[in-house]
Parts: C-alpha cells; sequence; structure tokens
C-alpha cells in the first residue's frame, strides 16, 4: 500500500482519522512507517486489522502506535468502552487472529486514553 493511503488510514484514536492526514498536510506529523503484528504464524495480506506505526508530531518520535484498521469506529468506541467498564488498564483479547492488548487508562471516571497494543 503507498505510504500517503495508509497515513490517510491511519490515525490514533477512530475520530482523529482525518485530522492525522490534514497535520501530515501540513508538515507537522512526519509518518515513518509500519509493521504488520504477527498472526497466529500467518504472513500479512490485504485483510489484515492492526497495525504498528510510527511518527514523529512535532518533533517528538512516537516510536510504537497501534491502530486498527478497517474496522468500523463503532466497533473501535465498543470494544474500549467494554474495557474500560471492565476497570482493568490491560485487556488481553483476541481480534479474529490477532492477539491484542487494549489499554485503557483512566482519567477520574471517564476514559483517559485507550488504545490497541499487538501482543507478542
Amino acid at each position: 500500500m503507498h505510504k500517503n493511503i495508509v497515513t490517510t488510514l491511519l490515525a490514533l484514536a477512530p475520530v482523529l482519522r482525518i485530522p492525522f492526514y490534514l497535520e501530515e498536510a501540513k508538515g507537522r506529523v512526519n509518518y515513518q512507517g509500519y509493521i504488520f503484528p504477527r498472526r497466529r504464524g500467518n504472513i500479512p495480506d490485504s485483510e489484515s486489522h492492526l497495525l504498528t506505526i510510527q511518527f514523529e508530531w512535532n518533533g517528538v518520535l512516537k516510536s510504537v502506535s497501534s491502530t486498527l484498521v478497517g474496522v468500523s469506529p463503532e466497533f473501535e468506541f465498543a470494544i474500549y468502552t467494554l474495557c474500560f467498564y471492565l476497570g482493568q488498564e490491560e485487556n488481553h483479547v483476541e481480534l479474529g487472529p490477532y492477539p491484542v492488548n487494549i489499554k485503557c487508562y483512566r482519567l477520574g471516571n471517564r476514559i483517559g486514553s485507550a488504545f490497541p497494543v499487538a501482543d507478542s
């Protein structure tokens, strides 16, 4: 997949897909590539939905950031909400062929941050 096409699909959260692309277009984000996580012995293909990306935002390197691609924002909000209500910071789940840790940080009684991390 071409770098710019991938960049338009990736984000830090479902609601940030377009702003991420716009930040890159303005030169504030430098997208540096992606890595497909391992899927129980299979090689990545066009059905891969979990990517680990690296980028620099305003001069600060984010060396590892995972994101889901090709899933609905409703799915992401639902899984993050479920993990929040489970009350755990680390939530090890399997999303199809992917072992994933859904990190969920609280900010009082609200979700502070929630995101997927590829489990090895």
